[in-house]
């Protein structure tokens, strides 16, 4: 939220089974992170936080002190499987950062724009960038080198993932969802059909409908 807290509800119920503090600004993005077991959280104070969901208490804080971003964090996604955590932010960079040990564990730089959307395949050892400038970056998750570029075009608001193969869907300003071959960097298929941005899009679990 704006003022900085973070509520976690139950989905059944309605009630509010936790409430976060500690963020200096506005919370932008937030997820599970350790299958679960971790609260992870981003802010416009240019940080993110990692909390013990039973106790609200913040067990580790990555903010630019520690070389981090330098600018709003905008965007974060968490690996199913292991305790990392990827960011983006309105710097223009990328980080990807243990949430078990609380360290930064490289950049993943590249945009000259704001990160808007970031993520894991599930399928390769690749994760993706998505920015402002038109660009799809696509790294290797585990040596964070940078693979390739799919150019959007406009910028790119979200990116998502095929979940059964190599593929990767991005979502823009112009309106358009592109396809993209993650190993090549080749558009497979452009959808038309919105008349202004799309703020946001997600893949089903089989893959056959966005």
């Amino acid at each position: 939220a704006s003022d900085g807290f973070v509520l976690m509800w139950n989905a059944g119920t309605g009630a509010v089974m936790q409430t976060f503090a500690g963020h200096g600004a506005g919370v932008t993005c937030g997820d599970f992170a350790q299958q679960g077991k971790v609260v992870v959280t981003g802010s416009e104070d240019h940080t993110i936080r990692v909390w013990n969901p039973r106790s609200g208490e913040t067990v580790h804080h990555f903010s630019d002190a520690r070389h981090f971003h330098t600018a709003p964090v905008t965007c974060l996604a968490a690996h199913v499987e292991t305790p990392v955590v990827l960011t983006g932010g309105a710097d223009g960079n990328a980080f990807l950062v243990n949430v078990e040990s609380g360290k930064v564990l490289g950049l993943m730089g590249g945009h000259t724009s704001e990160v808007e959307s970031v993520a894991f395949s599930s399928v390769l050892s690749l994760a993706a960038t998505g920015g402002m400038d038109g660009q799809v970056r696509v790294w290797d998750s585990r040596t964070l080198q940078w693979r390739l570029s799919c150019l959007h075009g406009d910028g790119v608001t979200r990116i998502r993932w095929h979940p059964t193969a190599p593929l990767l869907l991005s979502a823009g300003t112009d309106g358009c969802v592109k396809m993209w071959d993650a190993r090549s960097g080749a558009c497979e298929r452009t959808w038309r059909g919105h008349d202004d941005v799309i703020c946001d899009m997600d893949v089903s679990s089989d893959g056959n409908v966005f």
